[in-house]
């Protein structure tokens, strides 16, 4: 289940949903650097991550309503 494959697997017909718990599992030299980075940043692991991934994932642009 948990292995080096990077697709995401969503079985629900009815879609995804707007916001839910999701869990992640990082290998250990890799959570290591983000304990190392979120402790830098005064936050927990979970937060840093959840920080990185919206920057991330936030337009460059605004986008057409």
């Amino acid at each position: 289940m948990f292995g080096s494959d990077p697709h995401w697997i969503y079985d629900d017909p009815s879609g995804v949903p707007d916001e839910n718990d999701v869990t992640v599992q990082l290998p250990e030299a890799l959570l290591e650097s983000a304990r190392v980075e979120a402790a830098r940043y005064g936050v927990t692991p979970a937060a840093w991550l959840v920080a990185v991934v919206e920057h991330r994932l936030r337009p460059t642009r605004p986008t057409a309503a």
